[in-house]
């Protein structure tokens, strides 16, 4: 009884750019300044990528908001790919993904999603079918992997950050050696 009058009374709000106090009706709101400014230079950088790759006919998904660097069209074979999780890598080959299309098991589809629901990564009410996986397997099958519609984006060390299911896909159907087109960050040289 007593916390539910207290939360009435106190709550705060959180999101990465500001924290909300509210204390009785008095709200009070902290800015993340040097936060604002990291994303406003990501969103500025994205659009400008976004028009650059656009006139090459590539549509940038939004997870390419990463790249705050400049980056560069690439044609990488499928086996240099890797995933990172829990700070290690690991091939395409070792991704659940990939394993559910070669054994069709949907125990390990549902356990990946899972995992990233217990992380946080994906909201608790994911759906854990298959489903829409599947689907994604038919479309890429009836249409293939089209560059211009969504793009695979790697960082400068070829680790996905979107487009893991895809790639699997096309390693599953075309072996390591098949080359994708990929966004990436611009090597150093």
């Amino acid at each position: 009884m007593i916390s539910k009058f207290f939360k009435k009374l106190v709550s705060v709000h959180k999101t990465k750019i500001y924290k909300r106090i509210r204390f009785f009706n008095i709200q009070c709101t902290i800015w993340k300044y040097h936060y604002m400014i990291r994303e406003i230079y990501r969103y500025q950088n994205f659009q400008k990528l976004s028009q650059k790759f656009k006139n090459c006919g590539i549509s940038l998904p939004f997870e390419a908001s990463v790249l705050i660097d400049d980056a560069e069209i690439v044609h990488v074979p499928l086996k240099d790919l890797r995933r990172e999780w829990d700070g290690k890598l690991y091939d395409l080959t070792e991704c659940s993904p990939f394993k559910y299309l070669q054994t069709k098991d949907k125990n390990i589809y549902e356990n990946y999603i899972q995992k990233h629901i217990d992380r946080g990564l994906l909201p608790a009410d994911a759906d854990k079918s298959t489903s829409k996986f599947d689907a994604l397997i038919k479309s890429m099958d009836e249409t293939g992997y089209d560059p211009s519609k969504c793009v695979i984006v790697l960082r400068r060390d070829n680790v996905l950050l979107d487009g893991q299911h895809r790639a699997c896909i096309l390693l599953n159907k075309y072996g390591g050696d098949y080359k994708i087109t990929a966004i990436r960050e611009k090597q150093f040289r």
